[in-house]
């Protein structure tokens, strides 16, 4: 019985990955490109998915040496992978290099490792363990337990125990899973292009019904409501408002603190995410029952991440520094601003607004103050506000149900490659042993 998997059936080996590989090499990285002879792809770990599969569109090119070159062009049947991210869950991942993939005669980077296996091994039996649950602990155990660092090298990566059974086999297994995980994988890319449908959908109804567009009547040419006169935001909310410290005062020692992931991108607040800390530093964006909150940073602001403010524990608190918080002023329905915020006018004149340098950006407060829209009167504000509620809560709903297929056909790919590459399924009837 293994540490890390079941009894294998008979004529099946455990062995550490090395005990399997021709090479173990780390990648390379070289020099800017001059537009020479000796300028090569060179791939990142931003073109492999956390899947293991390639996602090519704009790989970087870079000078190498003939050495370098040579020494790290990829070959069909080569592993590559991720071994130092940012992420932990991008740590391990491997992809499969294919016919298409060395057709580019490419190179991989420096945080990257390449593994070729030997003739006794079917790299794509090799692919489908190194991207299963049961290696990936591995890597995280061995990692944490060298190093203190969730990161992989070489010698981590082949000391990995995998199951091995004769090679006949191995490509009988692998076969048989590029059949299976084809047919889930076709089923999850359905499931997500419904479920960015029913995103779209829900996006357009928000946008039509805030711009009094939502029976197509009474509009002009920029499809903007006649009847409805516009406001600049700093008109009908306060930008964000000055702290009340009576309210604060009242939670004793500690305060509650809103982090951004407490914000679903369908507006939900998550109150459960909601904590207490004892000091609030400067920055931070304080705000009351009853507010709004969006996210100003990439890519939350594009994505809609919107909240109002209520049922709140202590009726006031701080949130992260990503947040902005408007407060409605009289005549302004909570609601109907917060669906404001989430339509497309906002985020797509805030996405072009935005200011500041490398990944993440931020839509300016001066921007947010002087966004111009359609405003109803209140009364019409809270029908609209009502309606929306009704409508979105409905397709949420739908999503919801959605992601829960896609996060169960998934759990099935990864417990069908966990049990075929550790032989608990019988591959004469494909039904799993422990049935």
């Amino acid at each position: 019985m293994s540490l890390w998997f079941k009894e294998l059936p008979p004529g099946w080996e455990e062995a550490p990955l090395k005990s399997r590989l021709a090479r173990n090499d780390g990648g390379v990285w070289g020099e800017d490109p001059d537009g020479g002879d000796s300028d090569t792809i060179v791939l990142r770990s931003t073109e492999q998915r956390v899947d293991g599969a390639w996602n090519i569109e704009a790989p970087a090119v870079r000078k190498l040496s003939t050495a370098e070159a040579e020494g790290g062009r990829l070959e069909v049947g080569d592993l590559v992978v991720t071994k130092s991210s940012g992420s932990e869950l991008h740590i391990g991942k491997t992809s499969l290099v294919t016919t298409e993939v060395a057709a580019l005669n490419a190179c991989y980077s420096n945080f990257m490792q390449r593994l070729r296996v030997d003739g006794r091994t079917e790299p794509r039996f090799v692919h489908y363990w190194m991207n299963n649950e049961l290696c990936r602990e591995q890597f995280a155990y061995l990692s944490n337990s060298t190093s203190g660092l969730a990161n992989l090298n070489g010698t981590v990566l082949g000391t990995a125990l995998l199951a091995f059974p004769p090679k006949d086999k191995q490509e009988r297994i692998a076969n048989f899973l590029d059949e299976q995980t084809a047919r889930i994988d076709a089923l999850i890319a359905e499931k997500e292009r419904l479920d960015g449908r029913l995103q779209e959908y829900r996006s357009s109804l928000i946008s039509a019904a805030v711009t009094g567009q939502i029976d197509g009547e009474n509009t002009d040419k920029a499809g903007v409501s006649q009847s409805w006169p516009t406001r600049r935001l700093r008109y009908v909310a306060e930008l964000n408002p000055a702290v009340r410290p009576d309210l604060v005062a009242a939670q004793d020692t500690e305060v509650t603190f809103l982090p951004m992931d407490a914000i679903g991108e369908d507006g939900s607040l998550n109150l459960e995410r909601v904590r207490p800390v004892a000091e609030v530093r400067n920055g931070y964006s304080y705000f009351e029952d009853g507010d709004v909150a969006f996210a100003k940073v990439t890519p939350c602001f594009e994505n809609g991440k919107g909240a109002l403010m209520r049922n709140l524990q202590f009726g006031a608190g701080f949130g992260t520094t990503e947040l902005t918080v408007l407060r409605p002023k009289v005549g302004t329905c909570a609601s109907f601003l917060r669906y404001v915020l989430q339509s497309e006018n906002f985020r797509r004149n805030g996405a072009g607004a935005m200011t500041g340098a490398g990944g993440l950006k931020r839509v300016p407060d001066d921007f947010t103050r002087d966004f111009e829209t359609p405003w109803p009167p209140h009364s019409e504000q809270e029908r609209i506000a009502a309606f929306l509620d009704e409508q979105t809560n409905r397709i949420d709903a739908l999503r919801h149900h959605v992601r829960e297929h896609i996060e169960r056909l998934r759990e099935y790919r990864s417990s069908l490659i966990s049990a075929a590459v550790t032989g608990q399924l019988d591959m004469s009837t494909a039904v799993s042993k422990s049935q």
